[in-house]
């Protein structure tokens, strides 16, 4: 890129010294035919055409190594972006290599396994303790009891 600025530059030096050559034959012409010295004049108007020719050419040349600038910055983010892609790529690749389906499927297994056993144990130590047992017929018993000393105890109320 800086051999391509300094080709414009140049080009644009050189652009400017036609101009001036340009504009000194112009002049002279117009000497020479105030002179009414034809052949000189002629002479001067040639020289003018070639420089003008000259700056065509150069300005040419110069839209051409603009296009080329704009060609190497253009296939440099392109070169940049199709890098940064690559590695993109090649980080990807690594870490489905280290995290592929099997890995993720086994470590998947051992977290279910886990969460079952937790349920298990968080389910055994929410049951009732089995340490008293009672009979069913135990328990009727009693609440019979409890039944009658309820009544007893209203009937004494309304007395």
């Amino acid at each position: 890129m800086d051999t391509l600025r300094e080709t414009v530059e140049m080009l644009e030096k050189k652009e400017t010294l036609l101009q001036k050559k340009i504009a000194e034959e112009d002049e002279r012409a117009q000497q020479f035919a105030a002179q009414r010295d034809e052949r000189a004049a002629k002479q001067c108007l040639t020289r003018k055409k070639m420089y003008e020719k000259q700056v065509e050419d150069v300005a040419n040349e110069s839209i051409r190594t603009h296009e080329l600038m704009m060609l190497v910055e253009t296939a440099t983010s392109q070169d940049f972006v199709a890098h940064a892609l690559g590695e993109g790529s090649s980080t990807l690749r690594t870490i489905e290599e280290r995290t592929n389906v099997r890995s993720v499927d086994r470590i998947s297994d051992q977290v279910d396994g886990l969460a079952c056993n937790i349920r298990q144990i968080q389910q055994r130590l929410s049951e009732p303790g089995n340490t008293y047992e009672f009979s069913e017929a135990e328990l009727q018993s009693e609440y019979n009891e409890l039944e009658a000393l309820v009544f007893a105890t209203e009937l004494e109320n309304v007395r």
